[in-house]
């Protein structure tokens, strides 16, 4: 396995809270965290694919998100190697966007 070359990127999950499941998927769950420390609300992606089992394609898409600093990208936090229980499971951790997703906000525009 090649590994992701991310310089200070690294999150220490124990310094956030879980709070809810706000969107699942095939390849985990987000959810709406809080630092503890300064009580900012971010989403956490959890992803349930082991390390080993990343493909590469996903690994350069992974390097490039956080190296982008882009206002029509989400805002990448960092990103740990281990899910809040400690499983060799990766969590990408972003700016949490308060009104849903870019999904979201579509279906409400076309509702009205």
């Amino acid at each position: 396995m090649s590994r992701i070359k991310v310089n200070d990127s690294t999150i220490t999950l124990e310094n956030y809270k879980k709070m809810e499941v706000i969107g699942n998927g095939p390849n985990g769950y987000v959810y709406k965290i809080t630092h503890l420390k300064t009580n900012k609300i971010y989403a956490a992606k959890e992803l349930k694919l082991f390390i080993e089992n990343l493909t590469e394609s996903f690994k350069r898409k992974f390097y490039i998100c956080t190296t982008l600093n882009n206002p029509a990208f989400i805002e990448f936090i960092g990103y740990s190697l281990t899910d809040f229980d400690g499983n060799d499971f990766p969590v990408i951790v972003t700016k949490y966007m308060e009104n849903g997703s870019l999904s979201d906000v579509f279906r409400k525009i076309h509702k009205n």
